[in-house]
């Protein structure tokens, strides 16, 4: 409200109406302005951009992982990444690889709802050597 303060004065009440129509009593405004920043950047073109980037260079150290193990690791130990068995040699692949299908050993979380429960591709978890997904620990690790 932009009044002329020489001729009028100032409504208090109807200034602190419309200050408040327009703030938040959270003192958390630092949130409020990420969470709308992080929505600008994820709108198309760009955000799609970011996204594939970031599956992709999940994607290579999976990949990158699996070939350290494949050349050096079979008869030493070394880090595994906890994700499906298959994965696309090139690429990031399609999304339906990354839902958890009921009763797959490389998960061991058993009976499943179908459809359900999805691995988030961009996140990697590294299974140290020393205890495997059934909880045997092994002669050697960490």
């Amino acid at each position: 409200i932009v009044q002329e303060s020489e001729t009028r004065k100032l409504d208090r009440n109807v200034f602190n109406e419309a200050y408040l129509m327009h703030t938040s009593t959270s003192p958390q405004y630092a949130i409020i302005a990420s969470c709308d920043v992080a929505a600008a950047m994820m709108e198309p073109p760009g955000g799609t951009a970011l996204v594939e980037e970031s599956i992709r260079e999940a994607m290579d150290f999976r990949r990158a992982m699996r070939k350290v193990e494949s050349e050096f690791g079979k008869n030493d130990w070394w880090f595994k990444v906890w994700g499906p068995n298959r994965l696309v040699s090139e690429g990031i692949g399609n999304r339906d690889e990354w839902i958890l299908e009921s009763n797959e050993h490389w998960h061991g979380f058993g009976d499943l709802a179908e459809g359900f429960n999805m691995l988030d591709p961009i996140k990697a978890t590294v299974i140290t050597p020393g205890l495997d997904m059934s909880g045997s620990f092994g002669e050697t690790g960490i």
